[in-house]
């Protein structure tokens, strides 16, 4: 652990001297000039509509600043995984950072919220309600205590089901599937209420268990599956979409206050535009990798918000909701959640 944390501390340092010198970082009694260049290191995880919500971001800030603010990308987890930028952008080394919720869970709670299974039935709920909610915004904004300013809300996706067994469409058709999972104890309650048998596995393991029997299915995003060539050894994709793990985009707290009231005005302006564009990516591609999915001889299934409440049903009575609530440091934060979405429901009727 030491050694990895040493390789990652010369990663920082080298990274600096690539880009070139930076500002000293500003403390709480002084702020950047409108008229001085401020370079800003974004570090992302790799996909596409994360790419384009980044270099989106990117052109927008350095536009509006008239090249005043500059954006260096770090994409592909150059910098490491959710967990290392998450750290360093609570420290200052990197000042933007874009995390999945689950894996940083454990260091704020409330994102358990977002491990809950059929919380969110449709991409229309995860938008208007999960994050333009009063409970969407008020989860992002208890990220100050950790020392980070909450930018944005970006789509990671809804995770969807693959094996070779059944075209599952009901909970029924579950019961018995060795089922990969990742390890994450609110989504193995789940997966069991709901009949399966969830097997954690590390990921790079799947594939060939898969290919070999040794599991009946898995679970995860439309786009990890199909860049990472799971459909191929799989016959059946149900979009059953469970759960949905978004991304947050986060700042360095110290960093955004020492920005000026125009800057910070000018990068929440970028970002609030690069989200558009990346959450519209997301659907495209998303799309697309379906459509690749078919090609290659996978029967995809969309289910219904009807069949996918059935679901729903074995999580409540199966007490997974009290579990997620038992995670959280706001447990009323679920409760709330909850009743957004049942009236956003009853509006949609």
């Amino acid at each position: 652990m030491k050694q990895k944390k040493t390789i990652i501390a010369v990663c920082l340092i080298l990274i600096s001297l690539a880009v070139g010198v930076r500002l000293t970082f500003a403390t709480d009694s002084s702020k950047f000039t409108n008229k001085e260049k401020v370079n800003l290191i974004i570090a992302v995880p790799a996909g596409d509509a994360v790419e384009t919500g980044t270099q989106t971001f990117k052109e927008l800030c350095e536009a509006y600043s008239d090249g005043t603010i500059t954006i260096d990308i770090f994409g592909n987890n150059l910098l490491g995984d959710d967990k290392v930028v998450i750290s360093g952008a609570q420290v200052g080394d990197i000042d933007i950072a874009v995390s999945s919720t689950s894996p940083i869970a454990n260091m704020y709670q409330d994102f358990y919220l977002f491990d809950a299974a059929y919380l969110f039935l449709n991409t229309d709920e995860v938008y208007d309600v999960g994050f333009d909610g009063e409970t969407g915004r008020s989860i992002l904004a208890g990220l100050d205590k950790l020392g980070l300013k909450r930018l944005s809300w970006w789509e990671n996706g809804f995770r969807v089901l693959g094996n070779s067994i059944v075209a599952v469409t009901s909970p029924d058709q579950l019961k018995g599937m060795k089922l990969r999972t990742m390890e994450n104890k609110l989504h193995i309650k789940a997966w069991k209420a709901l009949g399966a048998n969830p097997t954690p596995m590390a990921f790079t393991e799947v594939f060939t268990a898969l290919q070999q029997g040794t599991i009946d299915g898995q679970e995860n995003s439309i786009g990890q599956i199909v860049s990472n060539k799971l459909h191929e050894v799989q016959k059946y994709i149900s979009l059953t979409d469970h759960i949905y793990t978004p991304y947050c985009v986060v700042m360095n707290l110290k960093k955004w206050n020492a920005l000026t009231k125009e800057q910070q005005e000018i990068v929440q302006r970028a970002m609030e535009e690069a989200t558009e564009k990346m959450l519209a990516a997301s659907q495209k591609y998303e799309t697309e990798a379906i459509g690749i999915m078919e090609e290659a001889g996978c029967e995809v299934l969309a289910l219904t918000d009807y069949q996918k409440l059935e679901f729903q049903q074995k999580i409540l009575n199966a007490g997974v909701y009290d579990s997620v609530k038992t995670e959280m440091e706001h447990p009323e934060y679920f409760d709330q959640m909850m009743e957004e979405l049942e009236r956003y429901r009853r509006e949609k009727e």
